[in-house]
């Protein structure tokens, strides 16, 4: 698998949205399909939507033995709006991001995080820099066929060089 990175850097930014928690990897694909089912029957709620794109944002805590992801399905918002009830919100650091465009079905959007993580990584010259990483769906991706062939999620990991 060969996929095009870009170096980005991001300003800091914010949304609001609704969140998942698990211990069991495996289960994360599933549980974020339905979060963000439930999340769009609710995503009229927020108020003050900065920007015409959603969020998919993982959070990773690790000991070494054990992991939890929360992984959220969010809108972006201005900093200082009000959160609806049942909904979080979530500030985003500005960082330098390597972008990878995941084009085709959602299905094998895990593939993707597979080889950024197993074997892109390993030789980039870059090292991770936050225990976060997100998804970026914008006019590029079909919202209405997940699965189309040629849609296009945008995946951000927050990078440094090795030094």
């Amino acid at each position: 698998m060969e996929i095009q990175v870009e170096y980005r850097k991001k300003q800091a930014f914010s949304f609001i949205g609704k969140s998942v928690k698990t211990n069991d990897m495996t289960k994360l694909p599933f549980l974020c399909g339905d979060l963000w089912h439930n999340f769009v029957k609710e995503k009229d709620k927020i108020n003050g939507i900065n920007g015409h794109f959603a969020i998919g944002y993982c959070e990773m805590k690790c000991d070494g033995k054990n992991g939890e992801a929360t992984y959220y399905a969010g809108l972006p918002v201005d900093s200082n709006i009000n959160i609806p009830e049942g909904f979080e919100k979530v500030d985003v650091p500005k960082k330098d991001y390597a972008v990878f465009a995941h084009k085709g079905s959602l299905r094998n959007l895990p593939n993707t995080f597979h080889y950024i993580h197993s074997d892109w990584i390993k030789d980039s010259g870059y090292i991770l820099d936050g225990d976060f990483e997100f998804e970026y769906y914008d006019d590029d991706f079909n919202s209405d066929n997940p699965d189309d062939d040629n849609s296009i999620v945008y995946v951000y990991i927050p990078v440094k060089r090795k030094v």
